[in-house]
C-alpha cells in the first residue's frame, strides 16, 4: 500500500521540510557528507547530492531524513536510525517495487534466506552475511511493522538502519516519512541486545549517527548537531535545486 497526501500534491522537498517544521527538528539545504557515508546501491555516486536534510530526536534516539538526488529521474528518500554497535550486513529487498518495477538494489549483498513470513516472503526476498542477523532484525515486531509499511528497501549498514525508496515523480506527506521514521526505531528497538557486540567492526563503516548507549545503560543521547550550511559554499552543485526562500 502506498501513501500519499493528495490534498495539497506534497513533494518529498515539502515533506521534508514540513516535517522538521511540525517536529521542532533541525534542517539544512544540503551535506556533502551524506552521499557517501553509506555503500550500496543508490550511494556512493560522485554526482549524487543529499539534500533537504532533516535531523532530531524521536524516542530519545537521533533520526535522519533526507532526499538523495541525482536528476529529475533519480531521487530517492533515505531514512536512518543508529544501533548501539556495527552489524553485518542485511537487507530487505522488495520482490516488485511499486512505482518502478524493481528494487533499489536488486543483487544486495550477503546469502538469501526464506522468511517464516509468508507475506513478508511474498513481498521481500532477505539477504544478510549472517544468519544470526537477519534472524534478529527481523523479530516478531519487526515483521508486524513491516507487514503495514509501504515497501521499501530495509538495510543495516555499519551501525545505521536504513530505510531507502525511489522517490521520483511521487507525492509524500509529512505523516509518510514519520510512518518509516516510527518502523525503523520499532525494529531497532527489538533487535537482541546479545548481537550487538559479537561482530568485529569494519573499519569502513562510518560513525553513527549520534550516541547511543548499551541497552541496559541508556543515557539521554546528545541531541545531534545539525547538518552545516556553508555561508557561500562553493561552486555549488545545488544552486538550481535550492529554495533561497527563508522558511
Amino acid at each position: 500500500m502506498w501513501c500519499v497526501n493528495t490534498e495539497d500534491g506534497y513533494d518529498l522537498r515539502e515533506a521534508l521540510r514540513d516535517l522538521a517544521l511540525e517536529r521542532g527538528w533541525d534542517y539544512a539545504d544540503f551535506d556533502p557528507a551524506l552521499p557517501t557515508r553509506w555503500r550500496g546501491v543508490p550511494f556512493g555516486r560522485e554526482d549524487a547530492a543529499a539534500v533537504h536534510v532533516v535531523t532530531g530526536q524521536a524516542g530519545g534516539a537521533p533520526v535522519l531524513a533526507f532526499e538523495y538526488w541525482v536528476d529529475q529521474d533519480a531521487q530517492w528518500l533515505v531514512v536512518a536510525v543508529p544501533l548501539p554497535a556495527g552489524l553485518p550486513r542485511f537487507s530487505l529487498v522488495p520482490r516488485q517495487d511499486p512505482v518502478d518495477d524493481e528494487p533499489v538494489d536488486d543483487e544486495p549483498f550477503g546469502y538469501e534466506f526464506e522468511t517464516e513470513d509468508a507475506d513478508l516472503g511474498r513481498r521481500y526476498v532477505v539477504y544478510a552475511a549472517d544468519g544470526d542477523v537477519a534472524a534478529g532484525v527481523l523479530h516478531l515486531d519487526a515483521v508486524q511493522v513491516l507487514r503495514t509499511h509501504r515497501t521499501v528497501d530495509w538495510r543495516v549498514e555499519g551501525r545505521d538502519l536504513l530505510a531507502v525508496e525511489p522517490a521520483a515523480h511521487r507525492e509524500y506527506g509529512p505523516e509518510d516519512i514519520q510512518a518509516t521514521i516510527d518502523a525503523l526505531a520499532r525494529i531497532a528497538a527489538g533487535i537482541p541486545a546479545e548481537l550487538f557486540g559479537r561482530y568485529e567492526p569494519v573499519p569502513a563503516y562510518p560513525p553513527p549517527l549520534g550516541p547511543v548507549a548499551p541497552r541496559g545503560t541508556e543515557a539521554t543521547p546528545a541531541i545531534p548537531t545539525a547538518p552545516a550550511v556553508p555561508a557561500t559554499p562553493p561552486a555549488d552543485p545545488l544552486a538550481a535545486l535550492r529554495d533561497t526562500t527563508p522558511w
